[in-house]
C-alpha cells in the first residue's frame, strides 16, 4: 500500500481545507470540549468529527486531507435502473439519452428509488453493444409477448410474410420499416430446425421490405418504362438484402441448451441484436450454462414486471 503523501506535496488548497478541518476539532484535542457541542455548532454530524479526530490521531493532519471516493470513476446507478436505460436505447428509432434520462428518473422518483445523473445514463447508453442478447422475463398475463409484437408491427407484417401474397405499393409505411422478427419455436426443437426456421423468416422479412421499398419508388417515380426497366436490372426478390436487425424469440423457455446455443450462433454469425421473451427462472437457467458467456449477468436481463404500473 502506498504512503501517505506529506502535507508539504499536496496542493494549497487541500492543506487549507486540512488546517480547516483541524481548526473545527482543536478545541476537542487541547481542552476537551465535547464533539456533540462542536457538531452544533458547525452544523456538522457527530459521526464526520468523530472520524476527523480518529484520523488525526492517527495520521496528523495528512488524515484530514479529503479522501477521494472509491466508485469516483464507477457509475452510481442501480441495476433496475441501468436495465431500463438499456432497454429504453434499444428502440427503433434510438431516442434521445435526455429522453432516457428522463423516463428513467421518472421511474427511479415512482419507486422512491436514488435518481442517477444524466452522465451515469450516457455512459449506459453508450456502453452499449450494436448487438445485443436481451432477456426478458416475467409472470404470464403481464404483456410480454403482446409488447414484442406491437414493437415489432407484427400484426401488420406477420401476414404477409407468405410468398404467395403479392406485394402491392399500398402497403403501411411499418412494413418498409420492419426491421424485427419475431419467432417461437415448437415445443419439441432440434438446432437444425431452429436454424431453418429463422433463415426463413429472415428471409421472408427482408423479401417483404426489400419488395415494399422497390414498388413503392417505383410507383413514385415519373420516369419511363424503360428507365423503370433499367433500374430494376439485377433486382431479384429471392436474393433480397439482410434487413433483419432484431429476433424477438418467444417461448425461449422451450429451447434446449442445443437450441441455445444455435440461437447464439445465429447471433454472432448476422450481427443481430436478441431478445429471449420467458417465464421467471430462465434468467437463472442461463446464468448456471457457462458455455453460453453472452448470457451472463454482463447482458441486459429485464424483468417485464418492473415496469407494469
Amino acid at each position: 500500500m502506498a504512503e501517505a503523501p506529506a502535507l508539504a506535496e499536496l496542493p494549497e488548497v487541500t492543506r487549507e481545507q486540512a488546517l480547516q478541518r483541524f481548526h473545527i476539532i482543536q478545541p476537542c484535542l487541547e481542552t476537551g470540549v465535547p464533539l456533540a457541542q462542536l457538531a452544533r455548532k458547525h452544523d456538522l454530524e457527530l459521526r464526520t468529527l468523530q472520524r476527523w479526530v480518529a484520523r488525526y490521531r492517527a495520521k496528523g493532519l495528512v488524515g484530514l486531507v479529503r479522501q477521494p471516493r472509491s466508485d469516483r470513476h464507477r457509475r452510481r446507478i442501480s441495476p433496475e435502473l441501468e436495465r431500463l436505460a438499456e432497454g429504453l436505447a434499444l428502440h427503433k428509432p434510438p431516442p434521445s439519452i435526455a429522453f432516457v434520462h428522463r423516463q428513467v428518473s421518472e421511474v427511479a422518483t415512482r419507486h422512491g428509488w436514488a435518481v442517477p445523473s444524466y452522465d451515469c445514463v450516457y455512459d449506459v447508453v453508450k456502453g452499449l453493444d450494436p448487438g445485443l442478447i436481451t432477456l426478458c422475463y416475467g409472470p404470464p398475463g403481464i404483456g410480454k409477448t403482446l409488447s414484442a409484437r406491437q414493437y415489432a408491427q407484427w400484426d401488420q407484417i406477420e401476414p404477409l410474410l407468405d410468398w404467395r401474397v403479392p406485394v402491392d405499393a399500398a402497403l403501411p409505411p411499418e412494413v418498409s420499416a420492419g426491421h424485427t422478427a419475431i419467432y417461437t419455436p415448437t415445443v419439441a426443437n432440434t438446432p437444425n430446425q431452429i436454424a431453418r426456421e429463422v433463415d426463413y423468416l429472415r428471409l421472408c422479412l427482408s423479401r417483404l421490405v426489400e419488395n415494399t421499398i422497390h414498388s413503392r419508388s417505383q410507383t413514385e417515380s415519373k420516369s419511363t418504362e424503360s428507365t423503370k426497366s433499367e433500374e430494376s436490372e439485377g433486382y431479384s426478390p429471392w436474393h433480397p438484402p439482410e434487413h433483419t436487425e432484431l429476433i424477438a424469440v418467444d417461448e425461449a423457455d422451450r429451447l434446449k441448451t442445443a437450441g441455445l446455443e444455435q440461437m447464439r450462433d445465429i447471433y454472432d454469425r448476422g450481427k443481430l441484436g436478441l431478445v429471449l421473451i420467458g417465464m421467471p427462472g430462465i434468467e437463472k437457467r442461463l446464468a448456471r450454462y457457462p458455455q453460453l458467456p453472452r448470457f451472463g449477468p454482463k447482458r441486459v436481463g429485464f424483468d417485464c414486471g418492473e415496469l407494469r404500473n
